[in-house]
């Protein structure tokens, strides 16, 4: 019994410090440019010693990979419980879970990925969106197997889009309602559909 409380305590304290060095990381990228941020930083901010930082990571390129990581697995989850509304030709329940899980998550997205800083912002994005883009292709291609290219263009598009108006949503830049961006979304993701998947035999309907 005293080695499984012991156990339990050592996984609660691992968890615990790791939580720590990830709001020490969201703290700072919103200071200083990702390449500036030590170690050493990291662990005064989040109290702990260097030593605590190195059993859990190799790097601070490698807590960014965790980092980034609790994003992409929130996203991942949230558009498979969407994937039965990811339809091409009819986006626009989609979008509207989409819209609702960015207004879920609102708190982590600006810390996260949509930051202050402008170089950390770039940088977190483009992880995020290399994280996307096979999630999408993976979802889309289980629904119309053997247009993989397309499929890769057509998501390439729609997630560097949505990242970009998603930001600025964020950041207050854009003042629409739910129901004004989805509209305005569903235009521009059925273009595209016309664009990539139209003319390349997607004619799978629901």
């Amino acid at each position: 019994m005293k080695n499984r409380y012991c156990a339990g305590n050592a996984n609660r304290n691992a968890a615990r410090s790791v939580a720590l060095l990830n709001d020490a990381l969201a703290a700072l990228l919103n200071e200083l440019p990702f390449p500036q941020i030590t170690v050493t930083m990291l662990t005064r901010r989040a109290d702990l010693a260097r030593n605590t930082f190195y059993a859990h990571f190799s790097s601070t390129d490698n807590l960014l990979e965790e980092f980034i990581g609790a994003v992409l697995e929130r996203t991942r989850a949230t558009m498979l419980e969407a994937a039965d509304d990811m339809n091409p030709r009819h986006p626009g329940s989609f979008l509207r879970r989409l819209i609702e899980a960015v207004d879920r998550d609102r708190t982590l997205l600006l810390t996260h990925v949509f930051v202050d800083d402008q170089q950390n912002r770039a940088c977190l994005s483009s992880a995020v969106r290399g994280g996307l883009i096979p999630i999408c292709v993976d979802i889309l291609d289980a629904r119309n197997p053997g247009h993989r290219g397309e499929l890769a263009l057509y998501a390439e598009f729609l997630v560097d889009l949505t990242m970009d108006v998603v930001g600025h949503y964020l950041h207050g830049a854009l003042s629409q309602t739910t129901q004004e961006m989805v509209t305005q979304l569903t235009q521009i993701y059925m273009a595209a559909f016309a664009l990539y998947l139209m003319p390349h035999g997607w004619v799978r309907k629901r």
